[in-house]
């Protein structure tokens, strides 16, 4: 549904963008309610079973198939059809659980968080703190397991294009956020305010981006967020990797890495290569629930 950087596109269209907007934020605001009012885990199998069937027919899913045959040539025919089916199930699951995002049962459902101490070594130190994730089981909760271990994150998110749909998921992040900053020149004053007042951060970082540069992901070139690199240059910021794994139905285990080995002295283009060294390393690991469907890279690359 959404994410937490890019570049925020605006309702600007005509009559067909203006209907069309109109049903997709009607759609979400029911499913939202219908999910909401199901276990947590019943919605969460629903979505999975739903997206199995409905995703391989899908337009999106011939990018998803590109993306995955040449990111990993290595798996079988067989293997990257697995891969992607569980893919689906992953996403539509993700998606009927935005309805329980701001539960108790959904903070229940993060069953174990690894490497607390090295988030609240990070916040200790006093320096700013960037929590870096990726499209990774349920990245949304990445802030819930923030908050639910003592400390809340602002949020440099992707805006929807549909702003009904924005304002929905703002109301959903609110109870478990500091604050939200859509991606672009506004953020940047909140983003500043936020850092200098010691609260940290959360960017998911392997989306393609309009503004960055370009370094290898899965060794092909990628456009790539580089503010991580200015964070880390200009304020010599904490770096903390952190992903969500999907353990089993809606059980999930939060994993927060030691500080990436990143200095000022290092490069723009070798700050951002090493980001994406992490979060590629980490897709290997678990290719199922990674964001395939997601246009990384140029059809061309």
């Amino acid at each position: 549904m959404d994410s937490w950087n890019g570049s925020p596109r605006r309702w600007t269209g005509g009559v067909n963008k203006h209907w069309r907007y109109r049903l997709e934020a009607t759609f979400c605001l029911a499913a939202y309610h219908l999910f909401r009012a199901m276990p947590l885990a019943t919605g969460s199998a629903i979505g999975g079973a739903v997206a199995r069937v409905l995703g391989p027919i899908a337009k999106v899913h011939e990018t998803a198939v590109d993306n995955l045959k040449r990111a990993m040539p290595e798996l079988s025919e067989r293997e990257q059809r697995r891969v992607l089916s569980d893919m689906w199930d992953n996403l539509g699951r993700v998606f009927c659980e935005y309805a329980q995002l701001n539960s108790n049962a959904m903070r229940a459902a993060i069953k174990q968080i690894d490497g607390v101490e090295h988030y609240h070594e990070a916040l200790a130190s006093k320096r700013p703190v960037i929590l870096i994730s990726g499209h990774l089981g349920n990245w949304e909760l990445l802030p819930i397991a923030a908050a639910k271990v003592g400390q809340p994150l602002h949020l440099l998110y992707r805006a929807p294009n549909n702003d009904a749909v924005e304002a929905m998921l703002s109301d959903i992040r609110k109870p478990y956020t500091l604050g939200m900053h859509a991606k672009g020149f506004a953020s940047a004053r909140g983003l500043l305010k936020a850092v200098t007042a010691g609260e940290p951060i959360g960017v998911l970082v392997d989306q393609k981006t309009n503004n960055g540069l370009h370094a290898r992901f899965f060794d092909r070139p990628a456009m790539s967020l580089d503010a991580i690199a200015h964070f880390v240059h200009k304020y010599d910021a904490i770096i903390l990797p952190a992903r969500c794994i999907r353990e089993e139905g809606a059980r999930f285990r939060i994993v927060i890495d030691p500080p990436m080995p990143l200095s000022p002295e290092q490069s723009d283009a070798e700050i951002t290569q090493a980001i994406n060294d992490q979060v590629e390393a980490w897709v290997r690991q678990n290719p199922a629930q990674w964001f395939w469907v997601h246009k990384r890279w140029k059809p061309r690359d």
